[in-house]
């Protein structure tokens, strides 16, 4: 019997998921750092978002089981079985806290607070982003009224509240400004070994970006830009967009864009996380104008793999990439074009000086472990 202290994480995707991205990473990561002092046990579906296809076989799915070693798993067949047998799946007398991992999903967010209201528990929801303005501008109506409701009903006036970011913890403010709030960034994966580059001079620039294609991550305003930039620049430039298809309207949009290109373009669709490392290894640039990025895995990731990065202003946490010689942040098209010339020019050993830069740009500092258990377990 462990006399670790447990913890319930309930979230609507788990690895072996993917589609999700970056909700699915930050569960992992966090086992990952944490395993060996929390006994973690993780409620989530047994499908990957927008897919009628289980993600683990029959025999494994309704039953608690071990996952690599790191945690305990149940993977739930449907949310009608999640919410008939709710109590049964878990005895909340075993955990010290509970860590929901979402805000508006009904089966993995509302429909758990309802059932746990009442209990002396700690309860933590990470919102993953989505009191974010431009989170809330999507189906807003919806939104709004759950918010107000949910309020009325004082459905969270005992949790408290994990942002991955300041600017996340500004959000929750603005509709729970009595609740505690924790802004603690997400962790990482273990980083990959550092290896040079091939970066010629005024030749090809391999540029990649990772996400889900949705509206929020505007990949249609990188294509756009790229659409406007001279025939001699584009014609050195080779575009592959990576992750799946989550809003088609928006995917047709982007595709039509693309066409418009004098560069290669590709869209990749989806790729499993750990079969992404030949994308990192293949690109000498990562551009990401998402609208909102509470941490951005593959940013971090493509940090990591020694990539530098060409990112909007102030729409993630890394602000500060011209002054560390890792990349840009840009708001226009003229700073767009700016940034893509100066990576264009760069020879392999400016790169690479470069890329060592990246690579060792993010570090996880043990502060943010001491910070994750403080808020789990209250532990000082």
């Amino acid at each position: 019997m462990s006399d670790k202290p447990k913890i319930l994480i309930i979230v609507d995707w788990f690895t072996p998921a993917f589609r999700a991205g970056g909700p699915i990473r930050s569960i992992e990561h966090l086992i990952n750092h944490l395993y060996k002092e929390v006994d973690f046990h993780v409620l989530t579906s047994a499908y990957d978002l927008n897919t009628v296809d289980a993600v683990i076989g029959k025999e494994h799915q309704d039953r608690w089981i071990s996952f690599e070693n790191l945690c305990k798993v149940y993977y739930a067949s449907s949310s009608r079985h999640l919410i008939l047998n709710f109590p049964k799946i878990i005895d909340t007398k075993q955990y010290q806290s509970i860590y929901i991992n979402s805000f508006f999903s009904f089966g993995y967010s509302i429909y758990p607070l309802l059932r746990l209201r009442g209990r002396s528990k700690l309860i933590t929801l990470a919102p993953r982003g989505m009191l974010g303005g431009q989170a809330l501008e999507i189906k807003s109506f919806k939104k709004t009224l759950y918010l107000k409701t949910a309020k009325l009903l004082g459905l969270y006036n005992n949790v408290q509240f994990h942002a991955a970011s300041d600017k996340e913890a500004q959000d929750i403010q603005l509709f729970f400004k009595k609740n505690k709030r924790y802004a603690i960034q997400n962790l990482s994966g273990v980083k990959p070994n550092f290896n040079p580059r091939t970066k010629q001079a005024n030749g090809l620039l391999n540029i990649l970006f990772v996400a889900r294609i949705c509206e929020i991550k505007n990949i249609h305003k990188t294509l756009d830009y790229i659409s406007k930039l001279p025939k001699s620049v584009q014609e050195l430039i080779h575009f592959k967009i990576v992750g799946p298809i989550e809003d088609q309207q928006y995917y047709t949009l982007c595709k039509k864009l693309a066409d418009q290109c004098q560069a290669k373009v590709e869209f990749i669709g989806e790729c499993p996380a750990k079969e992404l490392e030949k994308y990192y290894r293949w690109a000498h640039l990562f551009v990401s104008l998402s609208l909102h990025e509470n941490f951005g895995h593959s940013i971090v990731e493509a940090f990591n793999y020694g990539l530098p990065c060409l990112l909007g202003k102030h729409t993630t946490p890394w602000n500060d990439l011209s002054e560390k010689n890792v990349g840009l942040n840009i708001d226009s098209f003229s700073e767009f074009q700016e940034g893509i010339t100066h990576f264009l020019k760069m020879d392999s050993q400016t790169f690479n000086d470069v890329s060592k830069k990246c690579a060792n740009y993010y570090q996880i500092d043990e502060k943010v472990i001491k910070a994750y258990k403080k808020m789990f377990l209250n532990d000082s």
